[in-house]
């Protein structure tokens, strides 16, 4: 093995810690899909390069410690996930969930479809009894405090993932809770679900920003999604949404704005303000710990609410949202 040989081996073995904690900075900065999967495509190239028979074997000669197939592994381990975009958020698979469900099952609703128009006969709750659904309860924090708080109300809490959603039904249990059942299923399918003006207030705690431009429609904030809650909540129907994600709120106050949804509550700094009623979920205080500011708003529906038309493919501006909210400038990301 030649000097440049040795040099160039010694430059790739360092590089590639240096990539995977790049990957995991830009991932916290919420620029990780993109970035991160650019960046494993080029350790991957770098990778299958040395594991070939001959550089392998001059790997091993220049440095014995080094295990190449270890650090594969390590890297392979670091694909972006859509947990919000956030590193490592993506939940592990458990073995005895089908067990874990089955034993909490009480409180969840294995066809909620069924159940549209009578939620209420459900809880054996009188007609004029309040309802509110939470969009991705995760792993049940803000769901549970909810229904601890308010007794008097019925919730029902809707997650996509059974490896989260069967947390948070345990936690109910324990709690012994009545007023709150869960439902595994889509955001997208909340119109089966629910009969029109049977919820009055709806809640979206850190959902996932869906980084990419042609993942806009996924975001539960997208107007797509806002003119199916307008049937659903009607006049003086409330949405209330938090995230940790500026982008993603800054698209959302465009969104609102666009379908003239009167905005309430807006902040930049959730905690940084005095907010005792702040239900602080799991997710939120590792991020806000880490200085992360919580933004949230309250958007009310009103006699001007209405659909907005599809959003034009070239913009890329928060003006209509931003003067509701008080300030000016211009989206940071996240176009449509």
């Amino acid at each position: 093995m030649n000097q440049y040989e040795r040099k160039l081996i010694q430059t790739y073995l360092r590089a590639e810690t240096d990539i995977i904690n790049e990957i995991a900075r830009l991932r916290s900065l919420g620029l990780a899909d993109y970035h991160a999967a650019a960046a494993l495509r080029r350790v991957r190239r770098i990778l299958s390069w040395m594991q070939s028979e001959g550089m392998k074997k001059l790997c091993l000669q220049e440095f014995p410690g080094c295990d190449i197939l270890k650090r594969e592994r390590r890297v392979k381990r670091q694909q972006p996930c859509h947990g919000g975009g956030r590193l490592g958020m993506r939940p592990r698979k458990k073995r005895n969930l089908g067990r874990r469900l089955e034993a909490a099952s009480e409180l969840r609703v294995e066809n909620p479809e069924q159940q549209k128009g009578r939620w209420r006969e459900l809880f054996h709750a009188p007609e004029e009894s309040v309802l509110e659904i939470e969009l991705g309860c995760g792993k049940g924090t803000f769901i549970c405090e909810n229904a601890l708080r308010n007794p008097d109300k019925l919730f029902v809490a809707l997650d996509k993932v059974p490896e989260v959603l069967v947390m948070a039904m345990e936690k109910a249990a324990r709690l012994g809770l009545t007023n709150v059942r869960f439902v595994l299923g889509d955001a997208a399918l909340l119109e089966e679900f629910f009969a029109p003006l049977e919820c009055r207030r709806l809640y979206i705690n850190f959902c996932d920003p869906w980084h990419k431009k042609r993942q806009a429609k996924r975001r539960l904030t997208h107007r797509d999604f806002l003119a199916r809650y307008i049937a659903l909540l009607g006049v003086g129907g409330e949405i209330h949404f938090k995230t940790d994600n500026r982008p993603l709120f800054d698209f959302s106050l465009e969104e609102f704005g666009a379908c003239h949804f009167a905005l309430h509550e807006v902040c930049f700094d959730l905690h940084a303000t005095d907010a005792p009623w702040n239900i602080v979920t799991e997710y939120e205080k590792v991020w806000s710990e880490k200085g992360y500011p919580i933004n949230r708003l309250v958007a009310e529906i009103t006699e001007e609410t209405a659909p907005a038309p599809p959003r034009p493919k070239s913009s890329v501006t928060a003006e209509s949202g931003r003067q509701q909210a008080g300030e000016q400038g211009v989206c940071e990301a996240l176009p449509d």
